[in-house]
C-alpha cells in the first residue's frame, strides 16, 4: 500500500493529459480501493461505467467494492447487468462465484446464530409450560 499514494498522483496526472483514458480512470479506483477508502473506489467505478458502459472491468471491480462493504446483492446485480453486455465473459462468472460465495460465507454464522436463539426461546417457553 506504501506505493500507492505515488501511483495514485501518476494516474491523476494522466487523466490531465488524457481525460478519456478509462484505464487510468479505473486504475485510480484500484488506488481508492487499496486505500481503503470503499466510498470512493466505488463511485469512481460508477464514473468509468459512466463514461463507458460496455467496459467490464470496471463492473466487475464496482461489483468487488460494494462486496467489500458486505452489499452482496447489489455487487451481484451489477454483475448481472455486465452479464447484458457481455455474456459470456468468464471474469464476470468467475467474480459471481465469488461474491456468491462470500454472501453465504456471511449468511452462515447469522444461521448459526438465529438457530441458537430460536433453541434458546423454545426452551424457555418449555419450561413456562412446564411451571403453569
Amino acid at each position: 500500500m506504501g506505493w500507492t499514494r505515488e501511483v495514485l498522483l501518476k494516474f491523476r496526472k494522466q487523466i490531465d493529459i488524457c481525460p478519456d483514458d478509462t484505464w487510468a480512470h479505473l486504475s485510480i479506483g484500484n488506488c481508492y480501493f487499496d486505500l481503503g477508502w470503499i466510498d470512493e473506489s466505488s463511485a469512481k467505478f460508477r464514473e468509468v461505467i459512466t463514461m463507458s458502459p460496455e467496459f467490464i472491468p470496471a463492473y466487475n471491480a464496482l461489483a468487488l467494492s460494494l462486496a467489500e462493504k458486505g452489499w452482496y446483492d447489489e455487487a451481484l446485480e451489477v454483475l448481472r447487468a455486465a452479464l447484458q453486455i457481455a455474456p459470456e465473459d468468464e471474469s464476470v462468472m468467475d467474480s459471481m462465484d465469488y461474491i456468491q460465495s462470500l454472501k453465504e460465507d456471511d449468511d452462515g454464522p447469522k444461521g448459526i446464530i438465529l438457530l441458537s436463539i430460536i433453541q434458546g426461546l423454545l426452551k424457555n417457553r418449555e419450561k413456562l409450560e412446564e411451571s403453569s
